[in-house]
């Protein structure tokens, strides 16, 4: 698990973790990874595309702690995707 790799490198503890974890990949697996190796306070940002219906658990210990989530609004995503499959065919 490279999520818990990380915190043991950083002390192991729950509150050790990175201050910002990037995901570019769009797997549910990864972008799980970069909010599970978040310390308290940091920031994950998702790039890639996570499939629609696709669950992603952001973990215990952020949730509580969000302050903030930002995001593309739904509208947004719809046009992307539009454009996506157009320029697919």
């Amino acid at each position: 698990d490279p999520a818990e790799q990380i915190r043991n490198l950083l002390g192991g503890k729950p509150s050790d973790g990175v201050h910002h974890a990037i995901e570019c990949l769009g797997m549910k697996k990864t972008a799980e990874s970069a909010f599970q190796m978040l310390r308290y306070g940091g920031t994950a940002t998702i790039v890639g595309m996570v499939p629609l219906r696709v669950l992603i658990e952001a973990g215990e210990h952020y949730l509580r702690l969000q302050e903030r989530s930002l995001g593309v609004p739904h509208a947004e995503l719809v046009k992307i995707a539009v454009k996506s499959l157009l320029l697919l065919q």
